[in-house]
C-alpha cells in the first residue's frame, strides 16, 4: 500500500540552470544552459540559428508550405513563411515562450496566416515548437499539398561523415552515412566500418588502400525521403542529386517521424507528434 501524500504550501525552488531570453531591437536570444538560439523580428527566417556554446550547430530555420491550383497535377506555388510580428509570452527560469505570428507568401500571394510557438525549458537543449495555422484560401481552387519546417545544418566533415537518422518504429533507426562505406566491393577495413556504423570520424588511414582512393567513385546520397501515405504504411526512398531516380531503401508500418542530419561533431533533428496518426 503506498503511503500517503501531503501537500504544503512552500517556496518555489529555482532551477540550477534557469533558462532566460534576452530582447534586442532586431533578434531575441533564448540560452539554456549551454544552448543559445537566435530569433529574427522579422523576415523569413524563424530562427537565425543555434549554437552550442560557441559552436554553431543549426543554421537558418523556415517556414514552408505548398499549395496546388487542382487536385491532381495542379500548378504548384512554393510559399515561405514570413515574419511579422515577434511577442515574448515568458521569459523563464524554469519555462520560456515566444510567439511569432506571420503569413506564408511566394508566388505573388500571401495566404495561410500561422503563430508559431517556441518553448524552451530549463534543462533542456531542446525547442518544443507548436505551429498553428489558418487555411485562408477558395477551397475550391486551393490546395494545401505540404506544411512544415525547413533547418539547415552546417558540416564540414567529408561526406562518409555525414550521417541520416529516421526513426522507423521504437527502439530502430534507419541510419546511412551520406557517402556509405559499407556493402562496396572491396572491403575498407573493419575499422572504418565500424566506426561509420557507430558515427564516429572515420580516419582516411584507417581506409584500406585499395578503397582510400576510389572515394569519389562511391555514390554520395543527397535526398531521403520518408512517406507514411497510410497509418499502417510507410516507404523511405533515396536519390543522389535533384533529376535523378529515386532508389527504394526500407519500408515499414508506423513511423516515429524523427529525422536527423549531423555529424561525428553532432547535428539537429526534428521531430513530429503523432507523426504516424496525422
Amino acid at each position: 500500500q503506498p503511503a500517503g501524500l501531503d501537500v504544503v504550501p512552500c517556496k518555489p525552488q529555482a532551477p540550477a540552470a534557469p533558462v532566460l531570453v534576452r530582447e534586442g531591437a532586431d533578434v531575441v536570444e533564448i540560452v539554456s544552459g549551454t544552448t543559445r538560439w537566435r530569433i529574427p523580428r522579422s523576415g523569413q527566417t524563424a530562427i537565425a540559428g543555434a549554437w552550442s556554446g560557441e559552436r554553431q550547430v543549426m543554421g537558418a530555420l523556415s517556414l514552408i508550405a505548398s499549395v496546388d491550383d487542382a487536385p491532381d497535377d495542379g500548378k504548384r506555388a512554393r510559399l515561405t513563411g514570413r515574419i511579422n510580428k515577434v511577442t515574448v509570452e515568458q521569459k523563464g527560469p524554469v519555462r520560456a515562450v515566444v510567439r511569432l505570428d506571420g503569413l506564408h507568401e511566394g508566388s505573388g500571394r500571401t495566404l495561410l496566416p500561422f503563430t508559431l510557438r517556441l518553448y524552451a525549458y530549463a534543462g533542456g537543449d531542446h525547442l518544443r515548437i507548436v505551429h498553428s495555422f489558418i487555411f485562408d484560401g477558395d477551397p475550391a481552387k486551393d490546395f494545401v499539398s505540404s506544411i512544415g519546417l525547413s533547418a539547415a545544418v552546417p558540416m564540414t566533415g567529408a561526406p562518409h561523415d555525414r550521417h541520416v537518422r529516421l526513426a522507423t518504429a521504437e527502439g530502430s533507426l534507419f541510419s546511412e552515412a551520406v557517402r556509405p562505406l559499407t556493402g562496396l566491393r572491396r572491403d575498407p577495413g573493419t575499422t572504418a566500418r565500424a566506426a561509420q556504423i557507430a558515427g564516429r570520424a572515420v580516419a582516411l588511414d584507417s581506409i584500406a588502400p585499395a578503397v582510400r582512393p576510389l572515394l569519389d567513385r562511391i555514390p554520395t546520397w543527397s535526398d531521403f525521403t520518408l512517406s507514411q501515405l497510410t497509418a499502417d504504411g510507410f516507404a523511405i526512398a533515396k536519390r543522389t542529386e535533384p533529376g535523378r531516380a529515386w532508389v527504394d531503401s526500407t519500408a515499414g508500418t508506423r513511423a516515429l517521424g524523427l529525422g536527423y542530419v549531423g555529424s561525428p561533431q553532432g547535428g539537429v533533428a526534428i521531430a513530429a507528434r503523432y507523426f504516424w496518426q496525422r
